[in-house]
């Protein structure tokens, strides 16, 4: 087996060793592939007749975990998702590349929290939401909705909100933890989540007032710059829904 001694976060890469490979985070793994040989110049050697550029490693994927995922760098308009590019080389982040030692400390991570939780000492919950610090002026509905996620969403859970194709084009599905209610009560950044939630009322406000054929929305979780793939994925995201929405 073939030594690559371009050293990656500490270990050295494998000619012909099975990595997988993520999409969007590296906790998203989409496929399984081998890292091929490649000539030292990564800036200057060629996929498939474009530049691989820095930071990426020239792999061939051998087994696809999600089919429909999309590559980081489609080739033309023929080779677009992972189930395409089976068989074939294609240029992939290192960063989204998991080598085994990143795979044993997220599984040491994991383990540990866990063990934390069964302890009845876990460093990562959430922290409660002090009711002190809500605008003075906040909506008494608020507040009730703000005991009520202190008293129930516990130990993780979530809510679960399911969207009818007619708001963004597919049926979709996304949930919200107790730090998006925190964040959007003391007027923080808010998530995804809550914009399509609010989209979501949004949607019910124009078909009462029969203008819903007018408008049409994007889902902010396929669009968001955290999460949601790379600039093409999201770009593409965009494309589809626009071309499958209604004219004008």
């Amino acid at each position: 087996m073939v030594v690559d001694l371009d050293i990656q976060k500490g270990e050295c890469q494998q000619i012909g060793k099975e990595y997988e490979l993520a999409s969007g985070s590296i906790d998203n793994v989409v496929a399984v592939a081998t890292i091929i040989e490649g000539n030292g110049e990564c800036n200057n050697e060629l996929i498939h007749g474009i530049p691989l550029g820095e930071g990426n490693i020239r792999v061939s994927i051998v087994r696809s975990i999600v089919d429909e995922a999309l590559l980081p760098f489609p080739i033309k308009d023929e080779i677009l998702t992972v189930r395409d590019a089976i068989g074939t080389y294609v240029a992939w982040p290192k960063d989204l590349i998991i080598f085994p030692t990143e795979k044993m400390a997220a599984k040491s991570k994991g383990m540990k929290k866990l063990r934390k939780r069964a302890e009845g000492n876990d460093d990562d919950e959430e922290e409660d939401l002090d009711m002190q610090s809500l605008p003075p002026n906040v909506l008494t509905s608020l507040k009730i909705v703000c005991m009520w996620v202190k008293e129930t969403l516990t130990n993780g859970k979530t809510i679960i909100c399911t969207f009818d194709e007619k708001i963004f084009g597919k049926v979709s599905k996304t949930f919200v933890n107790k730090m998006d209610i925190n964040n959007f009560a003391t007027m923080k950044e808010v998530s995804g989540s809550c914009i399509s939630i609010y989209i979501s009322y949004l949607h019910g406000v124009l078909k009462k007032s029969k203008m819903v054929e007018m408008v049409g929305f994007v889902c902010p979780t396929d669009i968001g710059a955290i999460g949601c793939g790379n600039p093409i994925e999201r770009s593409r995201a965009i494309a589809n829904r626009m071309r499958n929405a209604k004219r004008g």
